[in-house]
């Protein structure tokens, strides 16, 4: 270990400094309120929007198609993180399971990113129509 004189004399890149406080926000970040909860048809957003009553069944029709698979593939992405984490803050991390279980987490948010893009797309062509 190294003497306190020492551990202030260390400088610590700024970007460093940056991608460990990102680390750190990231969980508290992806913690999102309940969506079962929330009256999105009732906000001032889609009050705005003037959406149709035909637009907004459309809407309601392709989030309840892709509702249960995004809380599956949010929660592989929960499992991928949780067991990269459980690798690396082992006393001895492997450095080829690590490794996998980053491709692991990369293949896990891949998907969820492909199934909002898809949900968004659909969403985007039902409401200019």
């Amino acid at each position: 270990m190294l003497p306190n004189k020492q551990i202030r004399n260390i400088r610590v890149h700024p970007c460093v400094s940056a991608a460990l406080c990102l680390l750190y926000l990231a969980p508290v970040a992806s913690a999102q309120p309940n969506r079962d909860f929330f009256p999105w048809w009732d906000s001032p957003i889609v009050r705005d929007l003037q959406l149709s009553d035909g637009q907004t069944k459309q809407i309601r029709s392709i989030v309840r198609e892709y509702r249960d698979q995004l809380i599956d593939l949010r929660g592989g992405v929960e499992k991928a993180e949780n067991h990269l984490g459980d690798l690396i803050n082992d006393d001895h991390p492997d450095n080829t399971q690590v490794n996998a279980a980053i491709e692991n987490l990369i293949t896990a948010r891949g998907n969820l990113t492909r199934a909002f893009t898809q949900m968004g797309f659909k969403l985007r062509i039902s409401s200019s129509r």
